[in-house]
């Protein structure tokens, strides 16, 4: 919307927290808390001001929306009571690449790190992160096939070739 912003379908995946809690997700949004009793939304994981976003920065005094566009996983994963999920950008009008780990534990903010290489440089996802998985010791994270076409977004013709590689972050 270009009044509001980015939209969040929360459409996607439900994942279950071993409190009986119930949270639905989406590719391009925050993952959401529903009520188990009435299906009804119960809260955001996270605030809003804890998710950056995949607009770059210089672009709030133009585009000053509520809601941002969040690229997150459709399937993020979960630990007992608490929920991996990841924050990222891709190379969107000349805003950089950058992963984050965002952990919640169902109360309060959010924790969070920035991903980064060996070397330490941000870890930029090339297409799409799907899906996560979490073990013991470890989170694996998988950028797959499925690219954001910004033309697609503003009606223009897209229909760029996806990537026949899928890189793995663990």
């Amino acid at each position: 919307s270009l009044q509001l912003g980015g939209r969040n379908m929360a459409n996607t995946a439900f994942v279950l927290l071993e409190d009986d809690r119930v949270l639905v997700s989406y590719d391009g949004g925050r993952p959401h808390e529903l009520n188990p009793a009435t299906a009804e939304m119960a809260t955001a994981v996270g605030k809003n001001s804890e998710w950056q976003g995949t607009m770059p920065s210089w672009m709030g005094w133009l585009m000053p929306h509520p809601f941002k566009m969040v690229m997150s996983t459709a399937h993020p994963a979960a630990d007992g009571n608490t929920l991996f999920t990841i924050e990222y950008n891709t190379e969107i009008l000349g805003n950089g690449t950058w992963t984050r780990i965002c952990r919640w534990d169902g109360d309060g903010p959010m924790d969070s790190w920035k991903l980064v290489d060996p070397f330490g440089r941000d870890v930029g996802i090339e297409q799409s992160v799907h899906q996560i998985a979490v073990s013991e010791d470890f989170i694996v994270i998988c950028d797959t096939a499925f690219t954001v076409e910004i033309e697609d977004m503003f009606g223009g013709d897209a229909n760029h070739p996806q990537s026949p590689d899928t890189v793995m972050w663990v």
